[in-house]
């Protein structure tokens, strides 16, 4: 028994990281201190240390300073090879600010329906467990909301790889004057070619949706059903010289609000993203090139948006801009590990550079 809980939970580790978005570099976490052992009740702490400094003078988005950390002790309980209960509770502190820290608590059961298949119900760890593309769920969310609550579907087979997801973000009554909220999203990795030369070519589909509605409850603000779709092609390569590896992306991606009208009068709209990202050693360097027309994302990263986040009223349906980031990560332990990651955008169209930069260390007890 022991023996197939931890061939399962190899297999899914593995896995998930294959999901993972090729098409944007973040900081690297710490692997969790799993255990095996079945009846046993265990515990652990995963945390981090962060500093994030964006300096942006655009009309995109304001720059902003965000120092703090987060960290999470938990319990965990394996009844079985396929069930296991977590609970615990996130503690998210910024620094500099008079108010007391956020906490969230988490309470996840797992079942494994097979060594492929997983369902998890309850706390699911925001953003960083859904693999997506940057463009569509913004990585530097995980330290304003770090935990999500409703259920994630993963399938980690060996050509197909997937997960499904829906996150409650605000529950409502009969009567309330407050809108219904939720989000959801889904990332479909087929796999189009593994050649023994090294050469790995996927298809990524990903989707999100975000709703503001809900029937039961009497709100003022405008209702919403944003989808947002991404489709393209990943091709990378394992090397054995001065490069570890390389990866070539091209992702094509479409925005649409189901409703008529909505607060920011695009309703839809379309993006094209496509770069490279090469490793050596310590590093990690990325660069890109974007072109979007009236494209939202309301949980993406909003610099790749055609709205500004602080004048709603300007002009910005036509983008192009290039990416470039730089990271550079080291495991002290096999339990920490720190980065630096670099960051900038230039608006090709506007003649505009924007920088962010931001330390981050992560650990697991």
């Amino acid at each position: 028994m022991k023996k197939a809980l931890a061939i399962i939970t190899l297999t899914l580790a593995l896995c998930v990281s294959d999901l993972m978005a090729w098409s944007d570099l973040w900081h690297p976490l710490a692997p969790g201190r799993e255990k095996n052992d079945i009846g046993r009740l265990y515990f652990g702490v995963n945390g981090s240390m962060f500093f994030i400094n964006n300096e942006y003078f655009g009309d995109i988005v304001e720059g902003y300073t965000m120092p703090g950390h987060y960290v999470e002790p938990y319990a965990k309980y394996n009844l079985s090879d396929y069930f296991s209960l977590k609970a615990g509770f996130n503690i998210l502190k910024y620094y500099g600010m008079d108010e007391d820290a956020e906490f969230y608590p988490v309470l996840a059961a797992t079942i494994r329906f097979n060594e492929k298949l997983e369902l998890t119900m309850g706390g699911i760890d925001a953003n960083t467990d859904y693999d997506l593309s940057d463009i569509l769920v913004y990585k530097e969310d995980n330290y304003r909301d770090p935990v999500n609550n409703g259920f994630q579907l993963r399938y980690l087979g060996g050509s197909f790889k997937g997960s499904a997801w829906i996150s409650w973000d605000q529950f409502i009554r009969k009567g309330d004057t407050i809108p219904e909220i939720f989000t959801a999203g889904a990332n479909l990795r087929p796999t189009l070619l593994k050649s023994e030369s090294g050469w790995n070519i996927d298809v990524p589909l990903q989707m999100t949706a975000f709703h503001r509605g809900g029937q039961i409850s009497d709100f003022s603000e405008k209702g919403a059903s944003i989808i947002n779709l991404l489709g393209g092609i990943e091709a990378g390569k394992d090397l054995n010289g001065r490069l570890d590896y390389l990866e070539l992306f091209v992702h094509y991606l479409i925005y649409k609000d189901l409703k008529e009208e909505n607060s920011m009068g695009i309703n839809k709209g379309n993006g094209f993203f496509g770069g490279v990202n090469l490793g050596a050693g310590s590093f990690e360097f990325l660069v890109a090139y974007w072109s979007g027309k009236d494209f939202i994302s309301t949980q993406g990263n909003p610099m790749f948006g055609s709205a500004s986040d602080y004048k709603p009223y300007l002009d910005l349906s036509k983008r192009e801009m290039l990416r470039s980031q730089l990271m550079w990560s080291r495991f002290v332990t096999e339990r920490a590990v720190f980065s630096l990651l670099l960051d900038s955008y230039y608006d090709t169209r506007r003649s505009q550079f924007d920088y962010g930069w931001g330390l981050h260390i992560s650990f697991a007890l």
